[in-house]
């Protein structure tokens, strides 16, 4: 049987000392992976709580974005997050004081939320094409962020009807981390937080090249399997590419040419017969079940790479692949505590 290095990390972020800003209703966090699926139509409702703190920036605010110019005519109370990234950025700058509730209770949490932290689970996470308008309108929100949700261009519209919308700076998905927590900023009034976030987040990451000097120019190859016979890899054209450059390293040479043919940060797929293309220095694998993991781990061609032997093949959680492909200020710092064991010892291999 194949020997992987497991993730060792802390699955339970250390809680965040940030004051409240606003009052957050999180209507629908998409996973924009599409590593998980939620079905229903939300039903979101919210107690406003007081916000402990006000904006620091003066309003109003006009807001550029890749959809046109928002104005925000003051210091927003209640706002609707539609995205995963977009609620991250938003919690990073305020602590969630209410959420949507549903018929069945929040109980999931996404990477690097604070431990208490939970969103919508199903029937609340519907799909992007069917948002429940009268209940977004419903909430009265006087701001709604949705720059990480892929077919915005197609709802922005709508939206906009019922509040001042914000969507991304590059494109759907394709904000960085950092340009997707001051776009944030900006609509909130909070630029100076974020710029200390983003600061001490990347000091962060800086940090394990810093003292693990020998992994500066490694090499990474990122798969997972969704289905039998195939693997889904991440390119040189995401990203994931950013953060791992942060981190002193490389996209894996055989994957590097591959380019997602939809939106960045989509995966390519790799058959069978390709996935010997993963050789790396340090090589993350994850699986949608127990029966796909055993496959990708018992493929003679998986066997044989040199990480295998090495120790520098893990296995992760969707969960990781998700912050690797999609990394925000709350996940990356969790999403390093994840993978910290095999990169450290890769750095000494």
């Amino acid at each position: 049987m194949l020997a992987v290095r497991q993730a060792t990390g802390d699955r339970q972020p250390q809680k965040s000392r940030l004051n409240a800003l606003v009052t957050v209703v999180t209507l629908a966090l998409v996973a924009v992976t599409a590593l998980a699926s939620c079905a229903g139509t939300p039903t979101p409702s919210a107690t406003p709580s007081q916000p402990q703190a006000p904006a620091t920036d003066a309003f109003p605010v006009v807001v550029q974005h890749g959809l046109g110019a928002t104005t925000i005519p003051s210091a927003p109370q209640r706002i609707v997050a539609i995205g995963g990234n977009d609620g991250d950025a938003l919690f990073a700058l305020a602590s969630r004081r209410s959420r949507c509730s549903a018929a069945t209770p929040p109980t999931e949490s996404r990477p690097g939320w604070p431990a208490g932290w939970t969103r919508p689970a199903p029937p609340c996470c519907a799909p992007r094409a069917t948002l429940a308008w009268s209940a977004i309108a419903a909430l009265r929100p006087d701001l709604i962020l949705a720059g990480s949700v892929p077919n915005i261009g197609d709802l922005y519209a709508k939206l906009a009807q019922i509040a001042p919308t914000v969507t991304y700076l590059h494109g759907p998905v394709a904000d960085s981390w950092q340009d997707r927590l001051r776009l944030t900023a900006r609509a909130v009034g909070r630029t100076a937080q974020a710029d200390r976030l983003i600061a001490d987040t990347e000091r962060r990451i800086a940090e394990l090249p810093d003292h693990n000097p020998g992994l500066r120019g490694k090499s990474v190859s990122i798969a997972w399997a969704n289905q039998p016979g195939s693997l889904a890899v991440l390119g040189g054209d995401s990203n994931t590419t950013a953060l791992l450059h942060a981190l002193g390293l490389t996209v894996a040479p055989g994957l590097r040419d591959v380019q997602s043919n939809t939106l960045p940060n989509a995966a390519s797929s790799l058959s069978t017969e390709q996935w010997s293309r993963l050789d790396a220095d340090v090589v993350l694998v994850a699986a949608s079940t127990p029966d796909l993991a055993e496959a990708v781990r018992d493929n003679p061609l998986v066997r044989a790479l040199p990480a295998v032997s090495r120790g520098t093949f893990q296995a992760i959680d969707l969960s990781t692949v998700s912050a690797l492909r999609v990394p925000s200020v709350l996940n990356v710092v969790w999403l390093l505590d994840q993978i910290r064991p095999t990169l450290v010892h890769a750095a000494t291999s």
